[in-house]
């Protein structure tokens, strides 16, 4: 079987997937406006990394047996939602508390932007049944060493390009302006729509 097709067809799909926008872009978005690009860059590797470990979780036994156990699924997606409305929760507190344009979004997520990108990923229910249905449909078995590396590359590259780029773009000073001029609107409205995000995925 030609493995290149398939390999084709994964990065079609996970151009598509990062590209949309999502919690992950109105994250990275966010901190790289109202921190630095520096942060915005480092909450992408988090995002790759969690890309890379959605990977191997999904083309390895690990990713069967989480298909199979329907508590330990439910778990994680509770886990993942509580976990969402935290961080949304946290965002529009500070949002509404009467600090420096700096503090605010550091508040928010904290000193270790790269560990808060990959948990934002890997506690999202929305990855675990993503990567899960898609490599199960994408990647056949018994191939290659070289296929699977190709299969691990694909995600990890594409995720921290596009989020890197996003970081670069919106830590732009015009851009870093505009978002300083409305910070507490914003903070609010990513703040909402994580909880939002957190709710509807808890009930669905």
């Amino acid at each position: 079987m030609d493995v290149a097709p398939k390999l084709i067809s994964l990065m079609i799909v996970m151009l598509v997937s990062v590209i949309s926008p999502g919690p992950n872009f109105m994250i990275v978005s966010s901190i790289a406006a109202m921190k630095s690009r520096r942060d915005g860059i480092l909450v992408a590797s988090g995002l790759s990394l969690a890309a890379g470990t959605w990977t191997i979780v999904s083309i390895s036994g690990v990713g069967y047996l989480l298909q199979h156990m329907s508590w330990l699924a439910d778990g994680i997606r509770v886990t993942g939602c509580i976990y969402l409305a935290w961080l949304g929760l946290k965002m529009v507190w500070s949002s509404i508390r009467s600090e420096s344009p700096g503090s605010r979004v550091g508040a928010a997520f904290g000193a270790r932007p790269m560990l808060e990108g990959f948990l934002a990923s890997m506690t999202n229910p929305k990855s675990f049944a993503f990567y899960l249905s898609i490599f199960a449909l994408l990647i056949p078995p018994h191939r290659a060493l070289g296929f699977y590396v190709c299969v691990f590359a694909i995600p990890v590259v594409i995720s921290f390009c596009w989020y890197s780029i996003v970081a670069v773009i919106f830590s732009i000073e015009k851009m870093r302006a505009g978002f300083a001029r409305k910070r507490k609107i914003i903070d609010g409205c990513v703040g909402g729509f994580l909880i939002i995000f957190a709710g509807h995925l808890f009930i669905s």
